[in-house]
């Protein structure tokens, strides 16, 4: 049983059956309007409604689609026309092609002091960070002081570390010295290496705490 048509082709007349699709009539066919000349090479159901609704002065009123009044809950009548037809504002979003980040001295002292304890706990050597500003003033100072003392990070090993000051002090390494802590001849070869990598005449003192290890050094 062939699908029934809509009542829109009761008027319209059928000229030619255009083609044949799947070696059936086409959906699509010519068709000339019953109340006027017009003519629609390619049937579809939408034009030809829309001609029989604004566009054909002999259509009768049966076959116009009925008027719907808009509802009222859909349509906020209380809005005034300028208001509907107002353009609509675009807001330009900004980039963040020229952001820049700062951060205070109390922020940047958190974050060397964050970084220091992860270079601990992982025994990283501080190699690992490079200071520009500390090589510079290093470099540039007439005199400087040693200040070495051993302790046990969180891992329990034992670690000598090595802070120059000029005066301002500057971490300079940081060595795992395991059992060899204990024998001043070690600690004392440690602090006059490192005092080399720099030059030794440029220090005018060491400081250091005092364990008899460290005194005998």
């Amino acid at each position: 049983m062939g699908k029934k048509k809509r009542t829109i082709w009761n008027h319209w007349t059928v000229i030619t059956q255009n083609s044949v699709e799947n070696n059936k009539p086409s959906l699509h066919p010519s068709v000339q309007c019953n109340y006027c000349s017009k003519i629609f090479d390619r049937a579809v159901p939408f034009r030809m409604q829309a001609h029989l609704d604004k566009e054909c002065l002999g259509t009768p009123d049966n076959s116009k689609l009925p008027y719907t009044e808009p509802s009222p809950n859909t349509i906020n009548t209380n809005i005034p026309i300028s208001e509907i037809n107002r353009p609509i504002k675009r807001t330009k979003l900004s980039t963040i092609n020229n952001f820049i980040d700062r951060m205070n001295e109390e922020e940047q002292e958190t974050l060397e002091f964050l970084l220091a304890q992860a270079l601990f706990s992982a025994g990283v050597p501080f190699a690992f960070v490079e200071n520009p500003q500390a090589d510079e003033q290093i470099s540039k100072a007439t005199t400087l002081c040693m200040i070495s003392d051993g302790w046990s990070n969180i891992n329990r090993e034992s670690v000598q570390n090595f802070v120059i000051c000029t005066p301002k002090p500057f971490f300079f390494d940081a060595t795992f010295s395991g059992k060899e802590s204990h024998i001043a001849e070690w600690v004392a070869n440690q602090i006059t290496q490192q005092m080399d990598i720099i030059s030794i005449q440029k220090f005018s003192a060491v400081i250091t705490d005092t364990a008899s290890v460290i005194k005998a050094a």
